[in-house]
């Protein structure tokens, strides 16, 4: 069977977008950069996640009537708080399966807070992390880097070993040497097709880094140049 045709959008950080021929899915929106306008077709079903609460991965804008045009679904975890009463807002928590629509959402742990979310749209299958990642911050005591190094494989342990076409996994140029290790060890593990850097703030040059260090045999790392650029899968 032919894949959908599907499109995804690099904006900053996490947030990130991925369109289908019926479907416009946002990731992680925040209002840092109040300069990117998310470009939502008024045409498809949108659907508007948020992994967790933290300022880099959620912003309360994202209700406002100007936002985006209505009707938008709004998939959050339940971390988050203090939202409009008047919204149509799916409230998930780690380790759960929702059907929205034609969407299947499962949701998975993370190393942080909030979820990471698996969605299948017409079976197309994709991942996006969250804050699920490996953090083995150098001011860290070698027990607490072995701690953070557990949670995360046991955390990506949990997944279903089923094809993914899409990741987003993090690649965060703060944590220096060990920048690569949750994006080595998700592609060794997982072998998603195509795969994205996410969590690097609009850090081009650590994207295009890191995909030289992936043997494109096991996944197309994709890059991007600017916010708002779109590739089509």
């Amino acid at each position: 069977m032919n894949k959908p045709s599907i499109s995804v959008t690099f904006f900053y950080h996490s947030c990130v977008a991925v369109e289908s021929a019926t479907a416009y899915l946002l990731f992680d929106y925040f209002s840092e950069n109040t300069a990117t306008k998310i470009p939502f077709p008024d045409n498809k079903k949108i659907y508007i996640f948020s992994s967790h609460g933290h300022d880099d991965h959620y912003s309360p804008n994202i209700f406002n009537d100007d936002f985006a045009p209505a009707p938008v679904s709004y998939i959050l975890s339940n971390d988050i708080k203090n939202t409009p009463k008047n919204k149509s807002i799916l409230w998930v928590e780690s380790y759960q399966t929702y059907a929205l629509d034609g969407l299947i959402i499962k949701t998975f742990g993370t190393t942080d807070k909030g979820v990471s979310f698996m969605i299948n749209i017409d079976d197309f299958q994709l991942f996006h992390s969250g804050d699920l990642n490996w953090w083995h911050w150098e001011k860290f005591s070698k027990e607490k880097q072995e701690l953070e190094r557990n949670s995360f494989q046991n955390e990506l342990a949990k997944l279903p070993k089923e094809p993914i076409d899409l990741a987003f996994v993090p690649v965060d140029p703060r944590l220096g040497d060990a920048s690569y290790l949750a994006a080595h060890y998700f592609i060794d593990k997982l072998r998603p097709k195509y795969f994205i850097p996410i969590h690097l703030r609009t850090n081009f040059q650590i994207m295009k880094d890191f995909s030289q260090t992936v043997d494109s045999t096991h996944s197309h790392v994709l890059t991007f140049e600017k916010t708002g650029e779109t590739k089509s899968l």
